[in-house]
């Protein structure tokens, strides 16, 4: 399971802002002003921006 995660883990972050940015993406345009929904798109984009970093380390481009 853990090589399995090492090995997809830049399919998993880009996968992961693209969710933060597509909720952010819903939450502006039906004008939502959830202050969770917010910071949940912020903790995805985050969190695979993290993910992405880790996998660039890992695979030596970095």
């Amino acid at each position: 399971m853990k090589s399995f995660i090492k090995k997809h883990l830049y399919k998993i972050s880009m996968a992961l802002v693209y969710a933060g940015v597509i909720l952010l993406l819903v939450v502006h345009f039906l004008h939502l002003r959830f202050n969770n929904l917010l910071f949940l798109s912020l903790f995805l984009i985050l969190l695979g921006i993290i993910f992405y970093v880790q996998s660039v380390k890992h695979q030596g481009r970095y």
